[in-house]
């Protein structure tokens, strides 16, 4: 039986729609008729960012693609509020993932083509910002405080449709972004002999993402069925490391990245895209490497307000060994 939450999710989900026909209607009237003065504002805004390490890569894509395009780039900061989930960090977590934010603005965008400035939700309402307001994306998304990165990957999903593959790999991730993270210690342990999968265990913090014991069991079986032999490395935060490394311990070619240098989200990363094939159910932000990048992957979730491409794939730049497998009671609603 559907609930009202179902049905106010389908109203959220159409009016989120809505407005992003509309920005890419204005993204057609800056391309092609302000074609000598393609200026860009991108405005994120803390109140609606999540706490997390993956929803920002979809933001920073769209930044490279309309690098790419010969924009010119103004990014706005706003963190004088900040959402709810960012009150359940203590302070040295809560500075160490606005650091991370920052690094990836530095390292993944290009920073020296692009302006970066904190404001407050206030100074959206400066002369400055106001005459650029018709040049501000996804406008309507920051006024009324939606969180604009579903809308950006979504928006890519549009724009990229009919753009040439070597241009799609220009703004995708690749392992060259990632090299300067690499572990010291995964590097001179495997070739690229390997196969990542990907573990989430949050006590607190949507525990419905978690992968528990049977999901680990059934990802393990899969993968090895896949990749007889090839190795498994673990993706996993602190949590998940602390929780399955005694329980997984002595399983045949199976090992965690944690265990060879890996001790952040980017150093995972740089794993996961250096493999030959990523697994992940339910699970975390890591996901959004995999989607972003050309590694097969297999990649089964339920999906938040994201817009389906077409039938069997998910997004436009998919390629034959990237599978998406959509899970969960709010399927039907993606393809209004």
């Amino acid at each position: 039986m559907k609930t009202i939450n179902f049905y106010l999710r389908i109203i959220k989900f159409r009016i989120i729609r809505i407005f992003e026909l509309l920005e890419l209607a204005k993204f057609s009237f800056i391309f092609f008729l302000n074609n000598k003065n393609k200026k860009v504002n991108i405005i994120f805004d803390y109140k609606t960012l999540g706490a997390t390490y993956g929803d920002l890569f979809s933001c920073l894509i769209l930044i490279r693609y309309l690098l790419k395009k010969k924009f010119s780039v103004n990014v706005y900061i706003i963190k004088d509020s900040f959402r709810r989930e960012w009150y359940k960090l203590d302070a040295d977590q809560k500075k160490e993932l606005l650091k991370f934010h920052n690094q990836l603005l530095q390292d993944f965008t290009y920073q020296e083509k692009i302006n970066v400035k904190t404001i407050s939700f206030k100074d959206m309402f400066s002369i400055d910002l106001l005459l650029s307001f018709h040049r501000t994306l996804f406008l309507i998304h920051v006024l009324l405080r939606f969180n604009i990165c579903v809308s950006c990957l979504n928006f890519l999903n549009k724009v990229l449709i009919k753009e040439k593959i070597d241009f799609i790999d220009s703004i995708l991730l690749s392992a060259k972004d990632f090299d300067n993270f690499i572990p010291k210690g995964f590097a001179s342990s495997f070739n690229s002999n390997y196969v990542t999968l990907n573990i989430r265990f949050s006590p607190s913090w949507q525990t419905y993402r978690n992968t528990d014991d049977r999901i680990i069991e059934q990802s393990i079986k899969f993968i090895k069925n896949k990749y007889q032999n090839k190795n498994i490395v673990i993706l996993t935060d602190r949590a998940g490391y602390e929780k399955y490394k005694y329980k997984l311990k002595g399983i045949d070619r199976v090992y965690f990245s944690r265990d060879f240098g890996s001790n952040s989200f980017l150093n995972d990363a740089s794993i996961l895209i250096h493999s030959d094939f990523y697994y992940q159910k339910l699970g975390g932000g890591l996901g959004i490497i995999a989607i972003f990048s050309r590694t097969p992957y297999r990649y089964e979730s339920i999906l938040n307000f994201e817009k389906i491409y077409k039938k069997n794939k998910i997004f436009s730049w998919q390629t034959n060994e990237q599978n998406f497998i959509l899970l969960g009671y709010d399927k039907g609603i993606y393809n209004l």
